[in-house]
């Protein structure tokens, strides 16, 4: 992460400040219709920043304002609106919540690119539904019109199965027979990966 954080217009961004969403990044078309639909609705609407990742990106609950669960935006994608002199209990809370469940985890990144968006669409949806069976946690970008998903899985380090796990998802992801190429990262530990 960078020193600062900026807004729109140049003002630092906080833990903890509240921002107005001005625009959407263009980086969200291809997306699944809910996570536009969830894009769509905050523009104009005021959010608390509960967390800045490495790449600047904002996390925002839209759950507070609308059933939009979390989004994360480019802080140019968003205006300052107000900040506190201290946090609330509410949000103090949260972030206590948040610290208690972050831990090591060890993640492994992967890129694949399908055959057709049809097969794209049915490893999506096997992801989303099934999980692959493992206990881990994953975050994924779909984009249609490059047949792509790019994304990343982790397993909390203290797994005794943390590694295999890892190797068993990267297997059964690369038996997809409608797959082109798949990449995958070495398996690596973050302190800080939340997906």
């Amino acid at each position: 992460m960078q020193e600062c954080v900026l807004d729109v217009d140049g003002r630092e961004l906080k833990l903890g400040d509240w921002v107005r969403v001005i625009s959407v990044p263009l980086s969200i078309q291809g997306i699944h219709q809910e996570s536009l639909d969830a894009f769509s609705k905050a523009v104009g609407l005021t959010f608390q920043i509960e967390e800045i990742l490495d790449d600047d990106s904002l996390c925002l609950d839209l759950d507070s304002k609308i059933d939009g669960g979390t989004i994360w935006i480019e802080p140019y994608c968003v205006r300052r609106f107000r900040r506190y002199k201290c946090f609330s209990k509410k949000f103090q809370r949260q972030l206590d919540f948040l610290a208690d469940v972050s831990s090591s985890q060890l993640v492994i990144e992967f890129k694949l690119f399908f055959k057709s968006e049809e097969a794209l669409d049915a490893f999506d949806s096997k992801m989303i539904e099934e999980g692959f069976k493992y206990e881990f946690e994953h975050w994924f970008f779909v984009c249609p019109e490059e047949r792509k998903i790019t994304g990343s899985i982790g397993v909390e380090e203290s797994n005794p199965y943390a590694k295999t796990i890892l190797e068993e998802a990267k297997k059964e992801m690369q038996k997809n027979d409608q797959l082109v190429s798949a990449t995958f990262s070495e398996i690596e530990k973050r302190e800080d990966y939340i997906p």
